[in-house]
């Protein structure tokens, strides 16, 4: 039943952003149904409330949302995007090519709010040729890229430390996977825009390169500081906005406004909300019995392991997903390896790009004018396609190594 109550719940969630309600009414909706279904206590509403707002982890994911809204500011005002986008232009002269390339290195920072700075660039490449709806896929996609190969991701390492499987091969291994992500969008939706550059640029190569690595100083000076010294994004974005007040000559009144602005209540109830309705529906303990019953089903073991990865990434709980099962999974598999894992990872970053309680998912339809439903529609068969592929590269792989 617990199983039937989480179905319940996320066909609930669906339905009342069908009827393009904003996303905390439905979030709102699903915690409701999830207190009547699975019966949660007065007191454990109360004591999960205040361990949600009491965990560092969450704590620092809504500072990290603070300041990474706060460094959207400083790059609107000084125009950084726009810029970042014509030096890239100058760099390589294919507008199809670079409306990929600029939201994914925007993507390389962990943090869900940077999904408007990839919509401010999906929107000023694509604008007259594809619909919000279109837009706002692309936006998450590409945001989401990264994840599919960078070691900075704490689901890929903890997969790989309980796959026993070394950081660096699953990095190497998993570059045939994130060109598949940019070719499939490529093939259904960048065809649609021109190739020629919004703007050509006057001056050569290198000089719009070194342009592009001024203008993108507050990503690149971000991801550096993170992976240089280990720090949480949380920290690392703090240091960056001091950077970036110095080099782009913010005055103390424009920091003030800047401040201000960068409080965004509407973004951070979102989280509060999901992480909550997250916290529900760890109550019933669902999250323990899927595996038993999906590894029931007459299927192979390696594909039934991998069914229970897409409903990890399609109900957030990514996390907890590969730390309950990837040991079981590895030993339960024969021949279990790193083309297991990629396999895995694939299905698992596709459901989670499907994920009703996404944050990221809905950042990035507002930021494009777009709403959840639409963007859902048209993730699903580019999430389809890169399944196929994940299945595709696991035989191919599997023969080489």
């Amino acid at each position: 039943m617990d199983l039937l109550f989480l179905i319940i719940i996320f066909a609930a969630i669906m339905i009342i952003m069908h009827f393009k309600r904003p996303f905390y009414e439905a979030v709102a909706g699903g915690l409701l149904l999830s207190v009547i279904l699975y019966r949660i206590p007065p007191a454990e509403i109360l004591s999960r409330t205040a361990a949600l707002v009491t965990n560092k982890t969450n704590l620092y994911l809504i500072l990290a949302m603070y300041f990474v809204m706060y460094l959207q500011q400083e790059m609107a005002r000084r125009d950084l995007i726009n810029k970042s986008v014509d030096d890239l232009n100058g760099v390589i002269s294919n507008r199809r090519i670079n409306t990929a390339l600029a939201p994914t290195m925007v993507g390389m920072l962990p943090s869900s709010t940077s999904a408007f700075i990839c919509a401010d660039i999906i929107k000023r490449q694509t604008e007259g040729y594809l619909d919000p709806d279109t837009k706002a896929a692309l936006t998450s996609w590409f945001k989401h890229a990264p994840e599919s190969f960078l070691p900075t991701y704490s689901n890929t390492i903890l997969f790989a430390g309980l796959a026993g499987i070394s950081i660096s091969s699953v990095t190497l291994a998993s570059l045939p996977m994130f060109f598949l992500q940019l070719g499939i969008v490529y093939a259904l939706y960048l065809r649609k825009i021109p190739k020629e550059p919004i703007s050509r640029s006057e001056r050569g190569k290198g000089e719009s390169l070194r342009s592009l690595l001024f203008h993108m100083l507050p990503i690149i000076g971000t991801v550096f500081i993170i992976l240089a010294f280990d720090l949480h994004v949380a920290f690392a974005t703090p240091i960056m906005i001091a950077v970036c007040a110095l080099v782009y000559r913010f005055k103390p009144a424009d920091m003030l406004v800047m401040a201000k602005d960068a409080f965004q209540i509407k973004q951070l109830a979102n989280t509060v909300l999901v992480l909550l309705l997250k916290e529900f529906i760890d109550y019933s303990g669902i999250l323990g019995k899927i595996p038993d019953m999906v590894t029931k089903l007459p299927i192979p073991a390696f594909l039934a392991f991998g069914l229970i990865y897409l409903v990890g990434g399609f109900t957030g709980f990514s996390t907890g997903i590969i730390a309950l099962v990837t040991p079981v999974a590895f030993a339960a598999v024969p021949r279990a390896g790193l083309p297991l894992m990629l396999l895995y990872m694939a299905m698992q970053h596709a459901a989670s790009l499907l994920s009703p309680i996404h944050i990221c998912l809905v950042f990035a339809a507002e930021g494009c004018n777009s709403n959840m439903g639409g963007l859902l529609r048209k993730t699903v068969i580019p999430c389809l396609a890169y399944i196929i592929g994940g299945f595709i590269w696991y035989y191919v792989l599997g023969a080489i190594i």
